[in-house]
């Protein structure tokens, strides 16, 4: 009589395909779940071993610095000299010559390791490893060495 007929559902967009069991689930945008852990996974993988690098990089240096009272200027000296165009700070390229200098250099870490290791070193991102940053880099936390 008066009363229109019950709601139906919309129609079917044309450009959607419509395949096997249709579910009520919100679509999802980007990688979902799935992607999100994997990318998750790749990252905490990286983070290791970054870390593994640093503590092989820390050791091998450490080898080289043993503990006296002229420590302090000691590794300053040695950051002098790795430092080659003497801007105060390690480049990437200066930095593989510290790697190499320790034994981590060609045919120990590939050129991504090297990467790795640098971007791990340098704390602010700036491109470069400051004296402050090589410092955590070969003693750490202070108890290693």
């Amino acid at each position: 009589r008066g009363n229109p007929p019950p709601p139906t559902a919309p129609p079917p967009d044309e450009n959607r395909k419509v395949t096997g069991k249709q579910t009520s689930r919100a679509p999802t945008e980007g990688p979902g779940i799935e992607g999100m852990a994997l990318a998750m996974a790749r990252a905490l993988d990286e983070r290791r071993k970054q870390k593994k690098l640093v503590r092989r990089l820390r050791e091998q240096l450490q080898v080289k610095f043993k503990r006296t009272e002229t420590l302090p200027m000691d590794l300053f000296r040695a950051f002098q000299k790795f430092d080659t165009d003497q801007s105060g700070v390690i480049d990437f390229d200066e930095f593989v010559h510290v790697c190499d200098n320790v034994g981590l250099g060609q045919g120990t870490l590939d050129n991504g390791e090297m990467r790795l290791l640098f971007k791990q070193a340098d704390k602010d991102q700036s491109g470069s490893v400051d004296f402050a940053e090589f410092l955590k880099v070969v003693v750490g936390n202070l108890v290693n060495l």
